[in-house]
């Protein structure tokens, strides 16, 4: 059987599943709708920040973000690809105030892991464009 590389339906999928974590984010704010896309043993790589490992720590997280009250856009997606059960996405990023201010713009890449037929988080490491200005 013919390994499945870049199908449309994987990657719609996908994009499916960053939709749904902005709104689960930014409107719903529910952080157990945003843990449920990541694996059990996911690593989440946040700027300026200790490694998550697991749900639980990227619970914490993603609560952290929730609790900011900026809202995350996706700007632009660079590229979805899929081979097999595995995927990437590269995505840009921005977050503002609920006035509407950019506060930051960036970039993500995400491991995707296919598991009974749906699409998960495995590892997932975002940060700015810039370095903080006390970083040198």
């Amino acid at each position: 059987m013919a390994m499945s590389v870049n199908s449309k339906d994987d990657i719609d999928a996908i994009a499916q599943c960053l939709s749904n974590w902005r709104y689960n984010i930014n409107t719903s704010k529910d952080v157990e709708k945003i843990v449920e896309a990541y694996t059990d043993d996911c690593i989440l790589m946040p700027p300026n920040a200790p490694i998550c490992h697991g749900k639980e720590a990227v619970r914490e997280k993603m609560q952290e973000l929730i609790d900011s009250g900026l809202v995350f856009f996706h700007t632009k997606h660079v590229s979805i690809e899929t081979c097999g059960n595995m995927g990437s996405d590269v995505t840009l990023y921005r977050a503002e105030t609920i006035e509407g201010k950019v506060v930051e713009t960036g970039r993500t890449v995400c491991v995707w892991k296919k598991m009974d037929g749906v699409w998960h988080i495995h590892r997932d490491i975002y940060g700015p464009d810039s370095a903080p200005s006390n970083a040198y």
